[in-house]
């Protein structure tokens, strides 16, 4: 069996950038999660043959969905948000010793929610939610 890597995501860097534009490092971000749901249609040709042989699926459509719970930036996220600019997201692991071993990249994606916490003697920081038209594992 060959060896197979896991996926950490103990402290990550987010290249947020307007699609189209080169990447730009904004911020620093932890708890992590990426949705992908798939739709699909199926479809049932004929009365002959097993319902397998009769059954194809077509992809109807595809959201992506990122949250970051924590994100640590000097960026105005707000005003980036209110902008209704793609943005493409990249979203890079660290880890100390083993460098990026996950890299993943949302693409026009759209600012659904944006959180600004403050807390007495600690940094500001957002919460975000992004929507995506499409994703790649880099």
């Amino acid at each position: 069996m060959a060896p197979q890597e896991v996926y950490a995501w103990p402290e990550g860097r987010i290249f947020l950038y307007p699609s189209g534009a080169t990447s730009a490092l904004l911020g620093y971000a932890e708890d992590i999660s990426i949705a992908v749901n798939w739709q699909w249609e199926k479809s049932v040709a004929g009365k002959t043959g097993t319902f397998a042989a009769r059954s194809q699926f077509h992809l109807a459509g595809l959201d992506v969905h990122a949250d970051v719970g924590a994100f640590y930036s000097v960026s105005n996220m707000l005003m980036a948000a209110k902008s209704a600019t793609a943005y493409n997201l990249k979203l890079e692991m660290i880890q100390s010793g083993l460098g990026n071993t996950a890299t993943i990249l949302l693409t026009s994606g759209v600012f659904t929610n944006v959180t600004l916490d403050g807390r007495d003697k600690d940094l500001f920081r957002h919460r975000l939610s992004i929507w995506a038209a499409d994703f790649s594992a880099l």
